[in-house]
């Protein structure tokens, strides 16, 4: 009988870990003044979930960018960084999500503070 309930234990245990798995989101810090492509392939999308910069509205005259590229070279800013200001006084910024479909090449692109980027890849 332990050993029967333990199985039931142990697959109770991994069927709820399962459950709980936040999914393929990854999360990275862009430093100020740089740049990254994140490739898409064709029958994918790229789900960018948060992208905020820190700062105050005040200091910040270069807000961080996305920009996505087609494979006609044709180019559109996606997505202008959300300024994440700490100063209870100041009106807050929505923060959207965007869906970009593949074939396409995003760039992000810090602003002139460091920036904070999630995003997950899906087959469409």
């Amino acid at each position: 009988m332990k050993i029967s309930s333990g199985l039931l234990a142990a697959v109770l245990l991994c069927s709820v870990v399962s459950l709980v798995c936040a999914g393929n989101f990854i999360s990275q810090v862009v430093q100020a003044n740089t740049t990254f492509d994140i490739q898409v392939p064709g029958g994918h999308i790229l789900v960018i979930r948060n992208f905020t910069q820190e700062g105050t509205f005040s200091a910040i005259t270069t807000r961080g960018q996305i920009t996505a590229t087609d494979k006609n070279g044709l180019s559109a800013v996606m997505m202008t960084a959300t300024i994440a200001d700490t100063d209870p006084t100041a009106l807050l910024e929505p923060v959207n999500e965007v869906v970009i479909a593949g074939p396409s090449t995003v760039t992000v692109t810090g602003g002139d503070t460091s920036c904070f980027i999630t995003y997950r890849k899906a087959e469409e």
